[in-house]
């Protein structure tokens, strides 16, 4: 039986190059720090307060003069620089390492505010990860950000949930638990470090969204969904997602050295305001 994969985003029908952005994955992990035992919550809630999902829309240049679209999906997080809070959005590589010209990126927020143009930091192919920030270096985003949780502790069976634009549909849900966390999948013909393994429904246009715990944490950003049919592309048997500690150490690599990652504790408690 064969096995087939598809990355998670709407384009025209293109074969990907990828263009490389070297890092070194043996940086050490960011492990977040609590003050307080968390919380679960039921994803409805987490829903609600997830204001931080972003659909992008990335543009193409297209001869003769115009330009052709696709979707992904990403999520806002913030970062603290000499006191001074800045705003990223993480992503999948694959959105923006293609043998295409972009044009622009825009993305629009779940929250409601308005649509901003971004533009890549950097990203990797190993881990499929990649950091976008705002194009107006003042932006400030006025609604709740992500807060990034510790992928380690993640056990199979545990609820997540998958947001993202799947066909155009802006910021659908999906819910599933964790079926296998793959610490070699080299094995099963991937080249990521490490893969987590999920049964959220996921298809075209969720790359790049974020996986969910039961605690509100972002554990993990969807970038593969595994199908056995080639003729079916809806019977998608589990989701790849690359666990957020791979993702924070392609951070570490590509931030300025100063920025501090704001605390998991302080955002939670201004999601509870």
């Amino acid at each position: 039986m064969s096995r087939v994969l598809f990355w998670l985003f709407v384009m025209p029908a293109i074969a990907c190059i990828t263009i490389t952005v070297l890092v070194n994955l043996n940086s050490e992990k960011v492990q977040p720090q609590q003050e307080k035992p968390r919380v679960a919550q039921d994803f409805a809630t987490i829903f609600k307060q997830a204001d931080y999902v972003v659909e992008l829309n990335i543009y193409l240049k297209s001869p003769p003069d115009s330009e052709e679209r696709f979707i992904g999906s990403g999520f806002v997080f913030k970062e603290k620089n000499d006191g001074k809070e800045s705003f990223y959005i993480m992503t999948a590589n694959h959105l923006i390492d293609i043998p295409y010209e972009i044009t622009k990126i825009i993305a629009n927020f779940k929250c409601g505010c308005d649509s901003q143009e971004i533009e890549a930091v950097g990203g990797d192919i190993l881990t499929d990860s990649a950091l976008l920030k705002f194009k107006n270096p003042d932006y400030q985003f006025k609604c709740n950000t992500a807060v990034l949780g510790d992928s380690d502790e993640l056990m199979p069976g545990e609820p997540v949930m998958a947001i993202g634009s799947p066909f155009l549909m802006s910021y659908a849900v999906t819910v599933g638990v964790v079926s296998k966390i793959l610490d070699n999948p080299i094995d099963y013909g991937l080249f990521q470090p490490s893969f987590i393994m999920h049964t959220a429904f996921v298809n075209p246009g969720n790359s790049g969204g974020p996986v969910i715990n039961k605690y509100g944490e972002v554990i993990g950003i969807n970038t593969i969904m595994f199908n056995n049919n080639w003729n079916n592309l809806l019977s998608t048997s589990f989701a790849g997602a690359i666990p957020i500690n791979d993702a924070k150490s392609l951070l570490k690599e590509i931030k300025p050295a100063q920025s501090e990652p704001v605390q998991p504790e302080k955002e939670a408690e201004k999601l509870e305001k």
